[in-house]
């Protein structure tokens, strides 16, 4: 069935980046991490997007595409596609990209095995024709992809609050400050706009006279742009793990979100082990909307006091008269500060619910069906804290005062 991002504006989404094929390459995942991921963004979104290509870029989103079928029939993970008058279905999408890359193999780029995937081939029509044939994707609606990647590269080139961005990844390297800004006014103005995508960039990094460390460092961040753009083109919140944005807080932090499930004794094994059926059974219990509520309330409400801490402190570090050299090792001694903040949040959290039985349950007989109910009987457990009076209280003012003093005890350690 043919489906629009408009239908989609009220449910909470998530782009899984991990899915990527360069991605997968690079950090070397397996098919069953994939999938427990898959699993993990699907219970903690009302709907997962994943491009249609991911599903057969790699050997092993192959093979996962047919074990998660269930959730993208249910609609609980979708493929997405261009939009509606650039292509009609996914194998008009393919066809597409076959003729649009057909030319690119040549180029040296496409040798890192990492970028040689993102070929359209003709070994990957059959994966491509099972995927079409459960007539189930999202058409992109506003701006494509490459019109996002180019907005946020451009952005990346003069942001300066951002740590990670391209722009601080230089200022943060030993290169001489001349070098810095010539090569900030190369990297806007030379790069080919018209054939705009991440191995274009990438090429174009690989060929600058810098250390092979600070060139894998942009290339990992134009990776993330590139990942990042699409998650902006199918609005929704974006995931990708081996990101510096998972120490923060925010609701689409799956690996925080594991964190705490594995304190509240649901571990990783047990997640794994379910069956799609018993995943979604879980998904859908009043136990479960009840806890994801109440989680993402109190992430919200800590997110925005991250944001005001690492905004002042940005203007605190900018406006303080340091010396270049000075100041670069602040920004560097304070990318590992903000990498604590997850952390102090999760620890939070456990201990308001050290004195409650959740840890008093013992898991029983093994198998998915017994699993799944030891799940939900601790998310009873936890859903009987939540409806006491003081969690309010705890949501609402606690938490908040018990972060702050933390982080700024950290931060302080740093600047001052």
């Amino acid at each position: 069935m043919e489906k629009f991002l408009s239908s989609y504006k009220e449910n909470r989404k998530i782009f899984l980046g991990d899915t990527d094929s360069y991605t997968i390459v690079q950090n070397g995942y397996t098919e069953d991490e994939l999938i427990f991921k898959i699993k993990m963004a699907t219970l903690l979104y009302d709907v997962v997007f994943i491009p249609a290509a991911y599903m057969w870029q790699s050997e092993q989103m192959k093979e996962v595409m047919y074990k998660i079928h269930p959730l993208i029939l249910t609609e609980n993970v979708l493929p997405i596609i261009r939009k509606s008058k650039e292509t009609r279905d996914i194998k008009d999408y393919f066809e597409k990209r076959q003729s649009e890359t057909k030319n690119l193999k040549n180029m040296e780029v496409f040798r890192i095995p990492s970028l040689a995937t993102e070929i359209a081939d003709a070994d990957d029509r059959k994966e491509m024709l099972f995927l079409n044939g459960m007539n189930c994707c999202l058409h992109l609606e506003e701006k494509s992809v490459k019109e996002e990647f180019i907005d946020l590269w451009r952005n990346d080139l003069s942001n300066s609050t951002d740590i990670n961005a391209i722009s601080m990844i230089l200022y943060r390297s030993n290169i001489d400050f001349k070098l810095y800004k010539a090569i900030l006014q190369k990297l806007k103005n030379d790069v080919d706009y018209d054939n705009f995508s991440r191995s274009v960039l990438i090429d174009y990094i690989l060929k600058l006279n810098i250390s092979p460390n600070v060139k894998l460092m942009l290339q990992e961040r134009v990776s993330w742009l590139y990942l990042r753009a699409n998650a902006k083109a199918s609005q929704s919140d974006f995931y990708l793990s081996k990101s510096a944005e998972n120490k923060l807080v925010h609701k689409a932090n799956v690996e925080m979100y594991i964190e705490l499930l594995k304190n509240f004794g649901i571990n990783e094994r047990m997640i794994r082990s379910l069956a799609v059926e018993e995943l979604l059974r879980i998904k859908y219990s009043p136990e479960y909307l009840n806890f994801i509520s109440s989680y993402n309330d109190l992430v919200e409400n800590i997110y925005y006091e991250q944001i005001n801490i690492v905004e002042k402190t940005n203007k605190r570090i900018n406006a303080m008269l340091l010396k270049e050299n000075i100041k670069r090792r602040v920004w560097n001694k304070l990318s590992a500060v903000y990498g604590v903040s997850s952390t102090i949040f999760i620890g939070l959290i456990v201990n308001y619910f050290s004195g409650s039985d959740i840890n008093n349950i013992a898991l029983g007989v093994s198998g998915g069906a017994a699993i799944c109910s030891y799940i939900l009987k601790k998310l009873e457990i936890v859903n009987n804290s939540i409806s006491n009076t003081s969690f309010y209280d705890f949501k609402e003012f606690v938490i908040k005062e018990e972060y702050k003093k933390k982080m700024q005890r950290s931060i302080n350690g740093v600047i001052l």
